[in-house]
This record gives C-alpha cells, structure tokens and sequence, in this order.
C-alpha cells in the first residue's frame, strides 16, 4: 500500500471508529491519542 493509500483510507477508517466510540465521548483524550499512535504506526505525519 501506497503512503497516498493509506493517507486516503485512515480518515475513512477514523469516521468508523469514532461512529463506533459515539457513546464513549467522554474517552475523547484517549481516542486521539490512539489516532495518532495509529497515523505514527503507518508513517503518516500529515494529510497534506
């Protein structure tokens, strides 16, 4: 998989985890955390 590949899917996969996590808001500061944890694992620094 491509960098621009996987730029495209993680927003995607993002907006399914938080629809996912709606009733959970209050873990907010954790779920970013996780995020970016995720955007470092697959070396994605920016969406630009």
């Amino acid at each position: 998989m491509g960098r621009a590949e996987a730029a495209a899917m993680i927003p995607g996969l993002a907006l399914l985890w938080v629809a996912g996590l709606g009733d959970t808001a209050p873990n907010l500061p954790r779920l970013r955390l996780s995020f970016q944890e995720l955007q470092a694992r697959h070396g994605v620094r920016t969406f630009r």
